[in-house]
């Protein structure tokens, strides 16, 4: 949510978002799911790259004021991603826009159901 949040507020005028959730592989004990946000927001310069994941780091001085929040919001994605077994990693492109993709393993349910091999899901919403 923090992720897609960012995309809301660092977008241009008339930006666009993307997100979209994947399946990418299943065995028998998890699925993977990857989620990914994309945007044409302002995007992040290359050397503010490094520190995104910092507690309380945010690329411009005025950006607190401009845009509200504390720069915690990445730094905590980046913890709760970690203690779930998943990885965050993003490509930005100052004032073109970010994408972030966030892939996390879910163990699988076998209660009642049957396992259904190289089954796909996806839900893109634009």
């Amino acid at each position: 949510m923090n992720i897609a949040s960012n995309a809301v507020k660092y977008n241009k005028e008339n930006g666009r978002i993307k997100i979209c959730v994947t399946e990418k592989e299943i065995d028998c004990c998890n699925t993977y799911v990857e989620f990914d946000c994309a945007d044409t927001g302002i995007g992040m310069s290359e050397e503010y790259s490094a520190h995104i994941f910092e507690p309380f780091s945010q690329e411009n001085t005025g950006a607190r004021t401009q845009f509200g929040g504390s720069g915690l919001g990445m730094a905590i994605v980046k913890k709760l991603v970690d203690k779930m077994n998943g990885s965050v990693n993003f490509k930005s492109e100052k004032n073109i826009g970010t994408v972030f993709s966030v892939s996390l393993p879910f163990k699988l349910c076998h209660k009642d159901s049957p396992i259904e091999e190289n089954k796909k899901t996806f839900l893109i919403l634009e």
